[in-house]
């Protein structure tokens, strides 16, 4: 299995095993676990995902623009002065 292997890949190997090593050590895997350097894992064929499904209820009242209706425009009479100098005298 070894026999074609670069430096770099058998260098790779050695870290793999070292980490396997080392995760046995701390418990969190078992020793017989397989230590693969993922040259001979096999790929999980991707699963078909499924459509979200559209909700059938639609609220009662949809929210509209009132502009694109064409309905006249909440303004009450208050008058704004150009920068808001008004209020800061009164407050000075």
């Amino acid at each position: 299995m070894h026999d074609n292997l670069s430096e770099y890949e058998l260098q790779r190997l050695a870290h793999i095993k070292r980490n396997h090593e080392m995760l046995v050590r701390l418990g969190l895997v078992d020793e017989e676990a397989p230590v693969t350097g993922g040259a001979d894992v096999k790929k999980k064929q991707p699963t078909a995902r499924r459509r979200a499904q559209v909700r059938a209820d639609v609220p009662l009242t949809l929210r509209r623009s009132k502009r694109r209706l064409g309905a006249a425009a909440e303004f009450g009479a208050e008058l704004i002065d150009e920068h808001g100098d008004e209020l800061d005298n009164q407050c000075a």
